[in-house]
């Protein structure tokens, strides 16, 4: 009704129309990019929290597999060391060779060269 008492206010409502389609069309833009910013947000940060928990998890496991591998290995070497440590002392007190091998659990032949060695 203002716009039809002179041009000029017609003009300026024309403006105004066109102004509010433009604001409202750069504020439906601008929500477009938020939630385009916040979508990726969260897949980003949802990706790197995935990632913390799997390289954790992995981390975690080879600890455990490479602990275990590890104390499994020193263990038999200790014990190794033992029937070795054993069967050298029976030797020394004039065991037979076949006692220290059945005793000490070492074979044979292991318990033999070491008796040679031990004579030498």
């Amino acid at each position: 009704m203002l716009a039809q008492t002179s041009p000029a206010t017609a003009e300026a409502c024309g403006a105004i129309k066109k102004l509010s389609t433009k604001e409202a069309a750069r504020m439906r833009a601008e929500a477009r990019d938020k939630a385009r910013m916040d979508y990726n947000s969260t897949i980003y940060g949802a990706r790197e929290e995935g990632f913390r928990k799997g390289y954790l998890k992995g981390y975690l496991k080879g600890f455990e597999k490479g602990f275990e591998k590890g104390y499994l290995n020193g263990f038999q070497k200790g014990q190794q060391k033992v029937r070795l440590k054993v069967a050298r002392n029976l030797l020394m007190g004039k065991m037979p060779v076949e006692f220290v091998a059945k005793n000490t659990e070492l074979p044979l032949k292991e318990v033999k060269q070491l008796a040679a060695s031990l004579t030498d």
